[in-house]
């Protein structure tokens, strides 16, 4: 089951002794993880939980799970990241033999093969909890929880915004909820989380895009005249375009073919692997593109950005980002 899912039903599982939890959300992955540690309320830890790392033998894992717990009705053992499919481990006897006064969790920080046979098994035995990133919506209303928890009122469009200035990361949302309520803003407009959230690279590149898209050329410009300083910035933010235009030439395609927004973006994430906002936006600008026009400018990219690598300067960039998105 999903991360929240779990995290809402999770009274319904203590009884269970055996719990999986792995995915690609690294705050999903420690709430959920943090929750359950939580809800044990295990007694004397100093004891009674234990965390397990790195290589392992079979006795080592086998004597840790099967130990009896100290002062308490259970223990917990974690085992982090351990490849329980190597053969040596015999992870079946492990399964088959858990008594029930120990609480054991798979936790993984990055995802098992689970096309391997005993990862299909543990999946079965245990409550299996995916930590997988949130998508569209439902990223949309948990930020908006997460700030009224913290006294801030997000709308859909500035908790939007929030999203596609921050990249969608779960801990790096939150990071920003936090700057927002130490400078006191309740209800922040746009210009206010603009002003406010992020300040990186990354937010760089957000905003001089939006300001281009929207024929704002002077403003884009102040942002680049800031980047073209610095020799790796410039690199990186050449980088960043690129990753910009090479999901607006799949989007382009997508839309020659009579495919909405929506399923434009349902299609970039799950071909390209890119979260559901910024495949949105790039099913709305690539609207303003014809196909040969981002071939053309991905092309262009790609040339200045060798050309950077090898020590050439961009002198004339108001031109070149004119003809990048189209203007001449």
């Amino acid at each position: 089951m999903e991360a929240l899912e779990f995290i809402d039903k999770l009274p319904e599982f203590l009884n269970k002794n055996f719990f999986f939890i792995c995915g690609e959300e690294a705050y999903l992955l420690d709430y959920s993880k943090k929750v359950l540690l939580d809800a044990f309320n295990i007694q004397f830890p100093e004891f009674n939980l234990i965390t397990l790392k790195g290589k392992m033998t079979f006795g080592e894992l086998y004597n840790s799970c099967l130990q009896a717990p100290c002062f308490s009705n259970y223990r917990v053992v974690i085992l982090e990241d351990i490849d329980i499919s190597e053969k040596t481990i015999s992870f079946e006897q492990i399964m088959h033999d858990l008594p029930n006064q120990t609480k054991l969790l798979l936790f993984y920080t990055k995802q098992p093969d689970m096309r391997k046979t005993i990862y299909k098994e543990a999946k079965k035995r245990a409550v299996y909890i995916e930590a997988n990133a949130l998508k569209g919506d439902q990223l949309c209303k948990w930020l908006i929880t997460v700030a009224k928890k913290q006294g801030i009122v997000l709308l859909k469009n500035t908790a939007e915004l929030i999203i596609e200035i921050s990249g969608g990361e779960m801990y790096t949302i939150k990071n920003e909820v936090q700057k927002l309520k130490y400078v006191g803003l309740k209800k922040p407009s746009a210009e206010e989380i603009q002003s406010v959230v992020a300040g990186s690279i990354e937010y760089d590149i957000f905003k001089f895009h939006s300001d281009m898209m929207a024929g704002k050329c002077t403003e884009a410009f102040e942002i680049f005249e800031k980047i073209r300083k610095d020799r790796n910035a410039l690199i990186g933010f050449i980088g960043l375009m690129v990753s910009k235009f090479s999901p607006m030439y799949m989007a382009r395609l997508c839309v020659n073919a009579g495919m909405s927004d929506r399923q434009i973006a349902e299609q970039l994430s799950r071909t390209i692997g890119i979260k559901i906002y910024p495949a949105l936006f790039a099913a709305r600008d690539c609207r303003a593109f014809r196909l040969e026009q981002i071939k053309a400018s991905l092309r262009e990219l790609e040339r200045i950005d060798q050309l950077l690598k090898k020590g050439a300067k961009l002198t004339e960039y108001k031109l070149f980002f004119l003809k990048i998105y189209a203007k001449i």
